[in-house]
């Protein structure tokens, strides 16, 4: 069976984000499109881990008029891929990804994409942001996944005779 990758989402209870957050451009930013639904804007952190280390992502999602749309769901993609949703709670939501995802993502700059696909009153809007996974694993993540696909295997060594010369 194919080695399950470990990935936590979770929306993280922050009221302020005063310096968390690097603003990323986003579409649909006017007020009020001729539809009649009103524009919003995701704003998308950067981030950067050492490989097989954890790493949290965090976004806003607001209106036109700069106010959060706590409880709208978005949908994160890293490398054009799904790799879940979340839901915008206290202000924030965040995506989590364990050292495990980190270690599989590899090194590399990875592109971070965030959509909120809009409802009978918001516009639709995406975000794109980078991560950053640096090439040396932490090594707590190299002890770990070492101990969970090496079997153990203790050898004892003894020298007798240590002046006499191997025989052939």
């Amino acid at each position: 069976m194919q080695k399950a990758i470990a990935l936590i989402l979770c929306a993280v209870f922050f009221s302020c984000l005063s310096g968390c957050l690097t603003t990323a451009p986003a579409q649909n930013n006017s007020a009020q499109t001729a539809d009649g639904l009103r524009a919003t804007e995701i704003s998308l952190s950067s981030a950067s881990a050492a490989l097989g280390a954890p790493v949290s992502l965090k976004a806003a999602l607001k209106d036109s008029s700069g106010q959060t749309l706590n409880g709208k769901v978005v949908e994160w993609f890293i490398d054009g891929r799904s790799v879940g949703k979340s839901q915008m709670k206290n202000d924030v939501t965040t995506l989590m990804l364990t050292g495990e995802y980190t270690s599989n993502l590899g090194a590399s700059v990875h592109e971070i994409q965030i959509n909120f696909y809009g409802d009978a009153d918001y516009k639709s809007t995406t975000a794109t942001s980078l991560l950053t996974i640096k090439g040396v694993e932490t090594p707590s993540a190299v002890a770990s996944e070492t101990a969970s696909s090496t079997p153990l295997l203790r050898i004892r060594i003894t020298a007798e005779n240590a002046s006499e010369t191997p025989s052939s």
